[in-house]
């Protein structure tokens, strides 16, 4: 991957009671690829700020200057800054930009300023003013060899882009199930847990094993059993695609359910080796914790939305909930009992949430490629990134928080710096993307497509490598999560025979293979890689221990599908959602 050219830095000067006026500039210049520097966004607390302003007007390579008649007519800080902002200008060449007065509001320009030619960005003029400003800051980018300042369609414009077929249609989502049957699944779940805890006891759940990889199978997923995630228009009559209701949001169903298993399958019983343990430095076998059903605890009455519930995100200081609807709504509750906090409109159907990971943004995407960004210190109108050519099934920022990662059915990765949230690379997969996460290095990007095989690539755009499982046809895995050491891979697959598999990294093969007869929805690990929790597309929530895959929980969380499901940073947690329309809240011992 060729060098990065750095971003041009410009200091935004202005009064202190005109901050909520600079904030939209200051969030402009950024979705354009400007480092722009805003006081009330850069400042760290204890910092001495004068000293801090000065440094950042001294490194800057613009200054625009916001005038409004607090800072024309007041004393203040400002005209400190603006006699800084002068005194660098007397360094520049003649002739370049440096300083760029802008008004805020019709007021006067001061004398200082009368040299430099202004914009109004107030009115029926800043329509065509802000071009111009982009106009003069990229003619100063292109003076310093800095990145031009572009816009999203201008930055994806110049990236490739890969040529896939078109995704054939889904199924609309079922009704909900007679109210019967909910209390017939209570009922199960509590024989299920007391089969499974009897089973425990005398020794008929073995631990799994599975072998290793085949190098290169080249079987691929022919059309007709992969299916994306994401839409709602049926296919035509004419049409030959036999879809599977696996992937759908909810297969067309009768209006009588037919009753589902509360357990699973019995395991094959052709799987009798013992696997070999994970290392105790990785998992001390100590920390094994033992707990059923019986120890989980709703810790809060279901949240009931208008329409399934196709994805959800705890905050990391498990102060808020978002989720992400079929509707098109964003919903953020707070985490201690899940109630309504603030709602955005995406206005087409979610598929992918997440939180930053210190916690300032919210990212939502689906159908129709746009990346949805919220504010949550201001929780000002969200910002639009049109990202993608096709859904977007699948978001993760790196465990620092420098960029985000996007993908979904147009088989491309995207790279987003953060908070500029502008296009930094792309990595053609040319397969659809269901699911994906960040190595905890922040080096590496996991990759779950629609032939079933598990892709790591470098951030430069190479494959690091390929996990790819040696039995049976090519299913799609629709979800993968790294251990929180970034030894271990866990993979969730389509396939009900082999749906959740546990790679070892480094030897790229399969170490547990677990969860047999269980159709297969998204997959996570506990914060402390100790359990790994599974959902399904059967309703079942199951929690398993990391060091063998025996299974310690297994219950109907909902009444249909689940979709989504996160653990809090402290993992005491889990959420999970649904296309029964509800998220609920699990506390874990």
């Amino acid at each position: 991957m060729p060098d990065q050219k750095r971003h041009l830095k410009v200091f935004l000067c202005h009064a202190s009671g005109d901050k909520d006026k600079v904030h939209p500039l200051y969030m402009y210049l950024l979705r354009r690829g400007v480092d722009a520097w805003f006081d009330r966004e850069r400042l760290l607390p204890g910092q001495n700020w004068p000293l801090e302003i000065q440094k950042a007007i001294e490194e800057s390579d613009a200054i625009i200057i916001c005038l409004s008649r607090e800072s024309v007519d007041k004393a203040g800080f400002v005209q400190k800054e603006i006699r800084f902002a002068l005194e660098r200008a007397k360094d520049m060449p003649e002739g370049r930009i440096f300083i760029i007065p802008v008004r805020l509001e019709k007021c006067e320009i001061p004398r200082t300023l009368s040299d430099y030619h202004w914009v109004d960005l107030f009115g029926e003029a800043a329509k065509e003013n802000f071009p111009k400003l982009l106009t003069s800051l990229n003619l100063r980018a292109k003076d310093l060899g800095c990145a031009p300042v572009q816009t999203f369609a201008e930055k994806l414009a110049s990236l490739p882009t890969s040529t896939l077929p078109s995704r054939p249609s889904a199924s609309k989502p079922a009704t909900e199930e007679k109210s019967f049957w909910k209390k017939t699944e209570v009922i199960a779940s509590v024989i299920g847990a007391i089969a499974t805890i009897a089973a425990a006891l005398i020794g008929i759940l073995p631990p799994l094993l599975s072998g290793a990889p085949s190098p290169t199978p080249t079987a691929t997923q022919p059309p007709a059993v992969v299916t994306p995630l994401a839409t709602e228009t049926p296919p035509p009559p004419t049409s030959t695609v036999t879809l599977t209701p696996m992937l759908t949001p909810s297969a067309t169903a009768s209006a009588t359910p037919t009753p589902q298993p509360t357990l699973p399958p019995a395991e094959p019983p052709s799987i009798t080796a013992t696997p070999t343990p994970i290392p105790s430095a990785t998992l001390p076998p100590e920390r094994l914790i033992s707990f059923s059903y019986k120890d989980l605890t709703q810790l809060a009455p279901p949240r009931r939305f208008q329409s399934p519930v196709y994805a959800v995100s705890i905050s990391p200081d498990n102060r808020w909930v978002a989720s992400g609807e079929r509707n098109g709504r964003v919903t953020v509750s707070t985490a201690a009992d899940l109630a309504l906090f603030k709602e955005f409109n995406y206005n087409r159907i979610i598929y992918a949430i997440a939180f930053s990971p210190d916690g300032r943004w919210i990212v939502a995407a689906g159908e129709g490629g746009q990346i949805m960004v919220i504010d949550t210190i201001t929780w000002d109108k969200p910002l639009f990134i049109p990202a993608h050519s096709d859904t977007v099934n699948a978001l993760d920022f790196s465990p620092d928080g420098s960029f985000l990662v996007s993908g979904g059915l147009d088989g491309v990765l995207r790279l987003w710096d953060v908070p500029a949230f502008i296009a930094r690379s792309q990595i053609n997969v040319s397969r659809r993307i269901y699911a994906l996460d960040v190595a905890p290095s922040g080096t590496q990007v996991a990759v779950g497509t629609s032939d079933g095989v598990a892709r790591v690539w470098n951030l430069d755009g190479s494959l690091a490598y390929t996990l790819e499982a040696s039995s049976g046809p090519a299913q799609a895995i629709i979800g993968l999560d790294f251990s929180p050491d970034g030894s271990f891979l866990v993979t969730a697959s389509i396939d009900p025979n082999h749906p959740y598999a546990l790679w070892d990294v480094q030897t790229r093969k399969i170490r547990l293979e677990f969860g047999s007869g269980l159709s297969a929805r998204g997959v996570l690990f506990s914060p402390d890689g100790l359990v790994i929790a599974t959902h399904s597309k059967d309703r079942q929530l199951a929690i398993w221990r990391t060091f063998n895959g025996s299974r310690l929980v297994y219950f109907s969380a909902h009444q249909e599908e689940i979709w989504d499901a996160a653990f809090s940073n402290d993992g005491t947690r889990i959420v999970t959602c649904s296309s029964d329309k509800t998220v609920r809240l699990w506390g874990i011992p």
